[in-house]
């Protein structure tokens, strides 16, 4: 099984477009993104927030989606990440249901008896999209990291969050939008069994590594995500969030207790991927590699 990822387009065409033209030489079985997204606003504006992204989805993002799909993708996979907006990750659920793209973080979502993510030629790719405090606006996908750990950091700012109730999003300060009742630790232990071989794609990279390196440098990753890889042993874990990490570390991928964790990371002259190949009968890694698209 061959896949492509590749993370934080933040609706920047040219990056969609170059993994476009990639597909069709390259012939992925399956294309995985890593969330963030979509376009970021140009500005603060709380009554707009939140609506322009949705247009990107239902245009842009669908017509780019039914081209990979004419190339030969079996399925995109896709979550969401700090610069998402909620209703973006709804506008993306609708076209799942006639698209061959899979949102899969939905557990976190919408209670169901069914396994988690989606099983895709016997490995179940599962998602999980938020990320720990951060000094962005936008608040739909992001969470404490764990109970012990307070957001009132340099990193956690006040912002605005999505309000199904009053359509719109609503300004709140950190002390409302983040709760050690509610946390990333907490979400992620609602995680059922996964008995197949799986790949956790997150958009927060495990904390302490040479995956979470921000300019400081200091490492902002998530403690809670990196218990979880180190306790629930995904065969590859897939990240992303701080596009400038690999040039700080020098490493996009590193192994954590039994599981590869990678962050190509992002930028904007060229398209960070990497490619996969896994040995799906096995359930093993057979080789990766970044890829740079033109």
């Amino acid at each position: 099984m061959k896949l492509l990822y590749a993370s934080d387009l933040h609706g920047i065409e040219r990056h969609y477009e170059a993994i476009g033209r990639f597909a069709p030489e390259a012939k992925p079985d399956a294309v995985i993104l890593g969330g963030d997204l979509f376009p970021d606003e140009q500005t603060y504006d709380s009554l707009r927030a939140g609506r322009e992204q949705p247009r990107f989805v239902r245009s842009f993002f669908r017509q780019w989606i039914g081209r990979i799909a004419a190339a030969g993708v079996q399925r995109v996979f896709v979550i969401f990440g700090n610069h998402d907006w909620m209703p973006s990750a709804e506008a993306t659920e609708e076209l799942s249901r006639t698209l061959p793209v899979c949102v899969a973080d939905r557990w976190t979502r919408h209670a169901s008896s069914a396994p988690p993510g989606e099983l895709f030629r016997g490995v179940r790719i599962v998602g999980y999209s938020s990320t720990p405090p951060t000094p962005w606006y936008v608040k739909d996908f992001e969470l404490q990291d764990a109970p012990d750990e307070p957001p009132m950091g340099r990193e956690a700012r006040g912002g605005l969050r999505w309000d199904a109730g009053h359509a719109a999003a609503l300004e709140a300060e950190v002390e409302e939008l983040f709760s050690p009742r509610r946390t990333i630790e907490s979400q992620l232990a609602t995680l059922p069994p996964i008995v197949e071989p799986w790949i956790f794609i997150a958009h927060a990279p495990p904390r302490d590594t040479g995956l979470d390196c921000m300019f400081g440098p200091r490492h902002i990753g998530s403690r809670a995500i990196r218990d979880a890889i180190e306790h629930r042993a995904p065969l590859l874990s897939l990240h992303g969030h701080i596009h400038e990490s690999q040039v700080l570390s020098g490493r996009y991928a590193e192994r954590i207790a039994r599981t590869l964790s990678i962050n190509v990371g992002q930028e904007t002259r060229q398209t960070h991927t990497a490619w996969l190949i896994v040995d799906e009968a096995a359930g093993e890694l057979k080789s990766f590699e970044q890829r740079m698209l033109p």
